[in-house]
């Protein structure tokens, strides 16, 4: 049995939690917590009008978040009230230290929302996603899946002459984003103006929605950016993307997270930097720049017929520091 609480703990403090495997696909670093509630939700909840919005019993959910906080890994009660589940996900990700999109990147997230470009919009916010550190992206990859499925729910089900045949739990993208945004979407190092938190919070709201109409795209890597991250392993670790390539032809599972950094040798000059960390890049490393970037700029200079965005990489050894240009 756990005995360390479940709630109020960074991800990083509680690696013990995660289960390796969501939904038999690729492996994912999520809470078993998360992993839990979801499950249980996607059984039980779906139809369940209001949820994630309707109160409930708050001396249910402080039952049920003691037990959790006794075991992580309890399987939730199949007479447990949906709503009361739904009630303790969102305070799990309230309670987090370092919030599920991370404190440096909160300003990043909501300048993204002034750009009008639709596609590259969604563009800057796959490659923001790409900064977050592992179990923060994953745990936000299962999240948004899930999400889409509640949105799926939200309207009533009709017969062609008209009549009611299922009730919609009326949580569409927009209701659950003005749900889920000050959860995930926030900062606990800044401070605003009353004016200032509106305009930020409508923003943040915005960038949620766009996050669960669109998490197919944002979670695509493209073309353009995959063959950015080959063509820095080829010269940092050949040995390492021809056995990642080999498995894939092979049919084997394709599990970046099992890649084990290759050893410094002597008389090699490539950079240890290994694919996880092309992916991701060092996220602490020169982050707050980010919120620097005049994306607006940005969305002018790419307007030219000739000109694509992109990202660039720049890779050096270990001793010197890795800066990420938009």
């Amino acid at each position: 049995m756990d005995t360390t609480e479940c709630f109020g703990e960074s991800f990083t403090n509680s690696e013990l939690r995660f289960d390796k495997t969501y939904q038999d696909k690729s492996q994912l670093m999520v809470p078993m917590f998360v992993k839990n509630c979801i499950e249980y939700l996607e059984e039980n909840g779906l139809q369940k009008v209001g949820l994630f919005r309707v109160s409930t019993s708050k001396k249910r959910v402080k039952q049920l978040r003691d037990e959790f906080d006794k075991d992580c890994h309890m399987k939730i009660s199949v007479d447990t009230c949906p709503h009361d589940v739904a009630t303790l996900l969102k305070e799990y990700l309230r309670d987090l230290p370092e919030p599920l999109l991370c404190d440096r990147l909160y300003l990043t997230f909501l300048k993204t929302q002034r750009i009008r470009n639709r596609r590259l919009q969604l563009e800057a916010i796959s490659h923001l996603i790409r900064l977050l550190p592992i179990p923060h992206r994953d745990t936000l990859y299962a999240l948004l899946i899930f999400l889409t499925k509640v949105a799926a729910h939200s309207d009533d089900l009709c017969n062609t002459d008209g009549n009611c045949l299922m009730i919609g739990n009326k949580m569409d993208s927009n209701n659950l984003a003005t749900v889920f945004a000050p959860n995930i979407l926030r900062s606990t190092l800044l401070t605003f103006p009353r004016n200032k938190e509106q305009e930020y919070m409508s923003d943040a709201i915005n960038v949620v929605r766009t996050m669960i109409d669109h998490y197919e795209e944002i979670f695509k890597i493209s073309a353009e950016l995959l063959n950015i991250i080959y063509t820095q392993v080829l010269e940092s670790c050949p040995e390492k993307l021809y056995e990642i390539i080999t498995s894939k032809i092979n049919g084997s599972e394709w599990n970046l997270h099992q890649i084990e950094e290759p050893q410094p040798s002597q008389s090699s000059s490539s950079s240890d930097i290994v694919l996880e960390n092309v992916i991701q890049g060092n996220w602490c490393d020169h982050i707050d720049n980010l919120n620097n970037i005049d994306l607006e700029k940005r969305q002018e200079e790419t307007k030219g017929p000739n000109k694509c965005s992109q990202i660039n990489t720049y890779t050096t050894k270990r001793s010197q520091k890795k800066t990420w240009m938009f």
